[in-house]
């Protein structure tokens, strides 16, 4: 069971919502505000933190455990893209094969963060590692 514990405005959109399980475990997610008040989209299963803590930069790197697998971050230059999440899979040091694609572009953080979550899991089944979801 999570309990709510905190919750930081990171800029005039997103929260980071900090929740703390029975555990004691913190857990940070990222949350729109529309997303905050509408919890029945996608969550992710991994940890997400913010890759340039206090800079106000939409941009967050996804972990299990340690090991860093994926970021996320809002397309601001791109023409085209504006607005619009960007995901990649990132270096993970036992990956001997890739798995294509490993980077696009989704509507709502949420959708880029299932994207990175779902790759990365294509990666542990190929690999024959197991699955720790956090």
């Amino acid at each position: 069971m999570r309990s709510f514990h905190t919750t930081v405005q990171v800029d005039i959109a997103l929260w980071a919502v900090t929740f703390v399980s029975e555990f004691g475990f913190d857990e940070t997610r990222i949350l729109t505000r529309a997303e905050f008040i509408m919890p029945d989209q996608y969550q992710p299963k991994y940890r997400w933190r913010e890759t340039w803590p206090g800079e106000g930069h939409q941009d967050f790197a996804g972990f299990d455990g340690e090991q860093s697998f994926g970021r996320i971050q809002l397309d601001a230059l791109t023409s085209s893209r504006l607005g619009m999440w960007k995901w990649n899979a990132t270096h993970v040091p036992w990956v001997r094969e890739h798995i294509a694609p490993h980077s696009g572009w989704e509507a709502t953080y949420r959708e880029a963060c299932c994207k990175v979550e779902e790759h990365y899991e294509k990666l542990l089944e190929s690999h024959s590692r197991p699955k720790s979801g956090g």
